[in-house]
């Protein structure tokens, strides 16, 4: 067996398993940014003036709402004041984003197996190569001797 194809095969895996860690980040984002969503959508149906919010870990404060407006974080600890609605338009561009990131990641995971795949099939064929080989150098060597 080649030793080349052999490590070739455990880069493969290797990356193929910080894919699926990847994949994994991805959709615990997705399920955060849903919950967002639906938090979202929950405010902007409330008639109450009063909620709770988390601030982290489950810790929440106790708060008054004067209006709906909501600050966002734009990018570079930029704020600006959003709609709940484009809010979760922002939210929801972000799902989609990841939802296409994690598809291309699993393309890419196939990809792997499929290279992977490739690989065991010929290390398997030149080991039994190999042994096809040396049952024909023993053949030979019993044939000298008798």
């Amino acid at each position: 067996m080649n030793e080349e194809e052999l490590y070739k095969l455990s880069l493969l895996e290797q990356q193929a398993n910080q894919i699926q860690e990847q994949i994994s980040l991805v959709i615990k984002k997705v399920q955060e940014l849903d919950l967002l969503s639906m938090s979202l959508d929950k405010i902007d149906k409330s008639k109450e003036k009063q909620m709770f919010a988390s601030i982290g870990e489950g810790i929440y404060i106790d708060t008054d709402l004067r209006d709906k407006k909501l600050l966002v974080n734009v990018g570079k600890n930029i704020f600006v004041h959003k709609e709940i609605g484009e809010a979760r338009n922002l939210v929801d561009k972000q799902g989609k984003l990841l939802e296409e990131l994690k598809k291309k990641m699993e393309g890419d995971i196939e990809k792997l197996s499929k290279e992977a795949n490739t690989l065991v099939k010929k290390i398997k064929e030149e080991g039994e190569t190999e042994q096809e080989q040396e049952k024909g150098k023993k053949k030979r060597s019993k044939a000298k001797e008798e």
